[in-house]
Order: structure tokens, then sequence, then C-alpha cells
């Protein structure tokens, strides 16, 4: 392909395993093939390490949730485990 739009079509049709034809179907839902390819080549275990983070996360941000659990230290630590672990 000479386009550079085509080739990307091409190159993402080949990469998530569908019909490029189907792009220009009015129903086509592309988050869902997206999100579905990203489910099946993730591993569980990254899965529960990103909700234990988003949880540290929110955490962080808001201590008033956790303020009988963790101090602002602990929270730091959990969450510099788990991105650099």
């Amino acid at each position: 392909m000479t386009s550079p739009l085509g080739r990307n079509a091409l190159y993402c049709g080949l990469r998530f395993k569908f019909d490029i034809g189907r792009l220009l179907d009015p129903i086509f839902d592309y988050c869902s093939l997206v999100w579905n390819n990203y489910l099946s080549n993730v591993s569980a275990e990254l899965l529960a390490n990103v909700s234990v983070l988003k949880d540290f996360l929110l955490f962080r941000d808001k201590p008033e949730l956790c303020s009988d659990m963790f101090n602002t230290d602990d929270i730091t630590c959990f969450i510099t485990a788990l991105c650099t672990g």
C-alpha cells in the first residue's frame, strides 16, 4: 500500500486479527476489539498488580480513605514496589 493510512489500517488488521473491510461497517466497535485483544494478551498477575496500584494511587490522592490502615510512607513504598517490581 502506498497510502500511510492504508498501511496503518493493514497493520492494525494484522495485529488485532480482523478484516480491515469491517472498518467501513457503521456498527464496527473498534474499542471492544482493542480491549479484547489487550485482555487476551495480558497475564492475570499483571491485571491484579494494576488493580492494586490503582487502589494505592486512590489512597495516595485521598488519604482519608485509609488513614487507619496505611501512612503516607507505606503508600509511597507500595506504589514504588509495584511500579518497579
